[in-house]
């Protein structure tokens, strides 16, 4: 649950967000689309769908909303007829973007408003191709339009021209991730030579400790094993007895 409350936010943000009857606590259903004023650039009211494939329609006036949450739309449900959408009011998302050059431009794709008073801050568009702007989202002020019309919207050349892109096409994203699947590579292959290399000291290490590890762990030589056999035998037997002073016998019987 985000802690700081939103104070403004796109269309389609919007669209198919869960609407609730601040009152009953009830779902009045969901947000089919919003409503702009053509004459103050402002929101003036949204319409929810509800029922099977969404045939019931409620429309509320933007003074209506409660609040605008991440979940959902809390609305005052109004009190007797229900509000009908005046001819003032449009969508234009999908309006056709013109400048007062004659130039056509590109679409409304969407705009993004306050959400405390519903004043619109920028249109959204998309430009068309062949055009000095790249693929993409762009950023239009409300002060830079012109005239509304029910398909076109005419805004000021140089406005437009110089937009601000919101987002980067398709084609910029794919050239932002081979970038950067580029630069992973290389880093890739950084820490595999600085590994390789760590095993390669790790390995002449070991070879030089080889030898002395072999030399402590092997057996004594069979030299070494009857040196030390015989020391323990001599070691272990008593000393010899003195032989008694027997006189010979005389073989011829001798005196």
């Amino acid at each position: 649950m985000s802690e700081t409350p939103l104070t403004y936010i796109d269309r389609r943000q919007l669209i198919d967000k869960l609407v609730l009857d601040r009152t009953t606590a009830e779902t009045v259903g969901k947000v089919d689309r919003l409503w702009l004023d053509l004459n103050s650039h402002q929101v003036a009211g949204m319409t929810c769908k509800s029922g099977w494939l969404g045939r019931q329609k409620h429309t509320f006036a933007w003074g209506q909303i409660h609040a605008i949450g991440e979940d959902s739309l809390i609305v005052n449900a109004p009190e007797g007829a229900p509000l009908e959408k005046l001819e003032s009011w449009e969508t234009l998302v999908g309006h056709q973007l013109w400048t007062d050059g004659g130039n056509r431009a590109g679409t409304i794709v969407d705009y993004r408003f306050e959400i405390a008073t519903g004043n619109v801050l920028e249109y959204l568009f998309t430009p068309e191709g062949g055009g000095r702007l790249t693929e993409g989202t762009y950023r239009l002020p409300v002060s830079a339009v012109v005239s509304v019309g029910s398909k076109r919207i005419i805004a000021r050349e140089s406005a437009v021209l110089d937009a601000p892109q919101d987002e980067p096409g398709a084609t910029n994203l794919l050239d932002r991730a081979a970038e950067f699947l580029k630069e992973d590579y290389v880093k890739t292959r950084q820490h595999l030579a600085q590994l390789q290399q760590g095993s390669q000291e790790l390995s002449d290490r070991l070879q030089e400790k080889l030898p002395q590890l072999r030399s402590e762990d092997s057996p004594p030589s069979d030299n070494a094993a009857t040196s030390d056999a015989e020391s323990l035998e001599t070691k272990s037997l008593p000393p010899a007895s003195p032989s008694p002073n027997v006189p010979l016998e005389n073989p011829h019987g001798e005196g």
